[in-house]
């Protein structure tokens, strides 16, 4: 999978943030990161205690930017702005407050400019890297949903689950948002979509209003004239094999198995993916949020180095997808 994204990524000059400079393994990744030119790394944290670690562990850090929000002499300047993007909401002092956490001061430094994107959460929560990229990046034009999907990897196979970590009960307009924004996730990874809108009913074997949601989201999708395959609403087996959907359903639009899996809530698709995770043996890489006007990515707190490498990738593909699209 690395060769894949490295294969996909055309430039070097890309400026990926890490909130989290102080960490061993931030700090491990963005040596990396910068020794094979994959682009332009910034840390955010005290700098003696960044070069100290880095001293410590023998990772070379020439060449990459260390800011200390603290220490920042146009921290007033940046508060201004954020002032204006929060007016109503927050007051100057509480907006300069906010910049001298990294999280905040690392998303701002991607609205700004100063940066094309941001990986965080080794030790700041979902809610720290997802609060401040909503506040301040926003959604996409067009966009009011911000949701996340994994990319499963099981040898040559890959596949989207979504959503896994954002949006707790969907609605049939959020659906529909997150399986758009989903399909563009797969074709940043070269997945051709065939996507399902799951359900534990097929097509009208079941009833509630779980199953309608799904039905509604299904019709928004079909006048909206989606270019990508879909069909719902459907169970799992059904999406999966073609042998059970030839006996369920007969008249299914998916012209291949799924690789694009829409759970109807958050609670099925958490466990989903982490089902195929432990018993499927899937590699999980995630969870990448999409729908944000600019590339905010979260990590778990138990992320490996490996994994936060990967990610940054991602995040790097997604930041040349941007700026590819406003060319």
């Amino acid at each position: 999978m690395v060769d894949f994204l490295k294969g996909k990524l055309t430039s070097n000059s890309l400026r990926l943030v890490f909130p989290e400079g102080e960490n061993l393994k931030i700090l491990k990744v963005a040596s990396k990161l910068n020794q094979k030119g994959m682009c332009k790394v910034i840390l955010l944290g005290e700098k003696s205690k960044i070069l100290d670690a880095a001293k410590d562990n023998n990772l070379s850090l020439e060449g990459i930017e260390i800011i200390d929000p603290l220490r920042d002499s146009n921290l007033d300047f940046k508060a201004d702005i954020l002032y204006e993007i929060r007016k109503g909401k927050n007051t100057r002092e509480e907006c300069l407050k906010m910049l001298k956490s990294s999280n905040y001061y690392g998303v701002m430094m991607v609205k700004m400019g100063l940066a094309d994107a941001l990986l965080g959460g080794v030790t700041y929560s979902t809610a720290d890297i997802v609060r401040p990229a909503l506040q301040i990046i926003r959604a996409k034009e067009r966009t009011k949903t911000v949701s996340s999907s994994f990319l499963m990897i099981k040898d040559n196979n890959k596949m989207i689950m979504s959503d896994c970590a954002i949006v707790v009960n969907p609605t049939s307009d959020q659906l529909t948002e997150i399986t758009i924004a989903s399909v563009d996730t797969a074709r940043l990874f070269d997945i051709e979509p065939s996507v399902a809108l799951l359900s534990y009913s097929t097509h009208g074997s079941g009833r509630g209003v779980e199953v309608d949601k799904v039905k509604e989201a299904v019709r928004m999708l079909e006048d909206k004239q989606v270019d990508f395959n879909f069909d719902g609403e459907l169970q799992f087996d059904t999406a999966m094999s073609k042998e059970v959907r030839d006996k369920k359903s007969p008249g299914s639009r998916l012209l291949n198995d799924a690789n694009v899996l829409i759970f109807p809530n958050l609670e099925s698709g958490n466990i989903g993916y982490k089902i195929a995770a432990r018993l499927g043996g899937y590699k999980a890489i995630g969870p990448i949020l999409q729908g944000l006007g600019a590339p905010i990515n979260d990590l778990s707190r138990g992320s490996s180095e490996e994994e936060i490498y990967l990610l940054s990738l991602i995040s790097l593909l997604q930041a040349q997808n941007n700026s590819l699209l406003f060319e």
